[in-house]
This record gives structure tokens, C-alpha cells and sequence, in this order.
């Protein structure tokens, strides 16, 4: 047992978030009786590259649940293209993958591609004429050169929306300064502490000594506390007072 190889999953936890864009190609071969009826769409069982540009974009999305190791990834775009080759004939099937993660999609290119062959084969198969284009019948398998064509990475700073509260605050003795009023309008996050609270207020009261060394000494409870709950009302107000009346 000691010797048994154990498969593990790559932590991909520290790794920075980075815009990730893969490509992936292949091709399957076939007759050309064939080729002109899965290029016209007119196969018994309906249009071969219409279904197989759907089987590619649900195989990009599965990926993860059929590649043991690979991890689950939010795909922001999955396409697909198909281009008739005579000159093979056969079909080539292209596919494109992106996300914003902290690892790759060539994995789902490569997944998308060879679901979308396997779904023109499945629908062509019943008019294939030509036996060495059969896989138990020939050495080349039909469908070949399935390999990722380019793989392209960004590294992007993810922001977060910040949902500002707009705040009420009254200024009492030394705090009330010339022009600004008795009150202050702020905006601060709703979910803000009490240094936030702080920080917000002393850019409001602008960098008058007195006024800055009143609002460091101030009793603010713990710097820590949040200021909001999911109970508080709307247009709630606040009162900021010097330590001589109280905090």
C-alpha cells in the first residue's frame, strides 16, 4: 500500500487570478460522399455541426466531472467553428475557451473538440462508405490531430463592488468648524467599522490640527465595531462629540 501512487489535486489556492483564453483543434476524416452530406447537413440523422457546436459548448462546461483532476471552473465563453476540408475530407473543428481564474481552460478547448468530433462521427457513421476510415479497419483513426493551437493568460486585479450607506453626522463643541456647519454628510461602506467611520470624518473636517488631535482622542468605542447591522434604519444618524462631553 505504501507504494501505491496517490493522485492529488493542485492547489492552485495562491496563484493570482488572471484572464485565461485557450484554443483547441482537431479533425475527422471521411469519405467524400460522406464529407458532402455532413458539409451540406443532410445526414440521416440531421445536421451533424449544428449539434456538434451544442455537444462542444456542454462538454467545455463538464470538463471537470469527466477529468478527475481537473478543477471546476467558471467558463465566461465557450465557442466553436467548424471549416469542410475537401482536400482531406474530413472536417476541422475549432474551439475557444475563456475564463478568469487561477489556472487554465485548454483542458475545456481540448474537452469541447473532441465531444464535437465524436458527435459529427456519431451522426455520420451510418452512410460512411469508405471501410479504411473506419477505426477497427485501419490504423489512423478518423479522427485526428486533436491538440491545443494556443494558450493565452492576463493577470487582472479583481475589484469588488463597495455598497455605500450615506450618513448623517452631527458635529457638537470643538468639532464644529467654520463654514462646514454642525453636520456632515458621508458615504461609507455599509459594511464599515468604527476606524472607517473615523477615517471618513477626518477628510470631511479637513486637516485642522485641534480638529484632528479632538477626533484621535475621541472615546469611539472599539476602532473594530461595525457600525451596521442588518437591523439598523434607513437614514439613520450619528453624533460625534468631544471627549469633554462624553465621546
Amino acid at each position: 500500500m505504501k507504494e501505491r501512487i496517490h493522485y492529488r489535486m493542485i492547489d492552485v489556492g495562491r496563484k493570482a487570478t488572471s484572464e485565461r483564453t485557450a484554443i483547441a483543434t482537431g479533425h475527422i476524416r471521411m469519405s467524400l460522399e460522406t464529407f458532402e452530406r455532413v458539409r451540406d447537413g443532410t445526414l440521416p440523422k440531421g445536421d451533424p455541426l449544428r449539434l456538434a457546436e451544442v455537444a462542444g459548448v456542454l462538454a467545455a462546461k463538464k470538463t471537470a466531472e469527466l477529468i478527475p483532476l481537473c478543477h471546476p471552473l467558471g467558463l465566461d465563453h465557450v465557442a466553436l467553428a467548424f471549416r469542410p476540408n475537401p482536400d482531406l475530407p474530413g472536417i476541422e473543428v475549432f474551439a475557444k475557451t475563456s475564463t478568469a481564474a487561477r489556472t487554465g481552460v485548454e483542458m475545456e478547448a481540448l474537452h469541447a473538440v473532441t465531444t464535437a468530433l465524436l458527435t459529427i462521427w456519431d451522426l455520420a457513421k451510418q452512410v460512411q462508405a469508405d471501410a479504411s476510415c473506419i477505426p477497427k479497419a485501419c490504423p489512423n483513426c478518423p479522427m485526428d490531430s486533436i491538440r491545443q493551437s494556443r494558450k493565452r493568460w492576463r493577470k487582472v486585479t479583481m475589484e469588488r463592488e463597495v455598497v455605500t450607506r450615506e450618513v448623517t453626522i452631527h458635529l457638537f463643541g470643538a468639532f464644529r468648524q467654520p463654514g462646514l456647519g454642525d453636520r456632515l454628510e458621508v458615504a461609507i461602506p455599509v459594511n464599515a467599522d468604527i476606524a472607517e467611520l473615523r477615517r471618513a470624518t477626518g477628510e470631511h473636517l479637513g486637516p485642522w490640527p485641534k480638529t484632528q488631535a479632538l477626533l484621535a482622542s475621541s472615546a469611539f468605542a472599539t476602532d473594530t465595531a461595525v457600525l451596521f447591522d442588518h437591523d439598523a434604519v434607513p437614514d439613520s444618524e450619528m453624533s460625534i462629540l468631544p471627549p469633554v462631553c462624553g465621546g
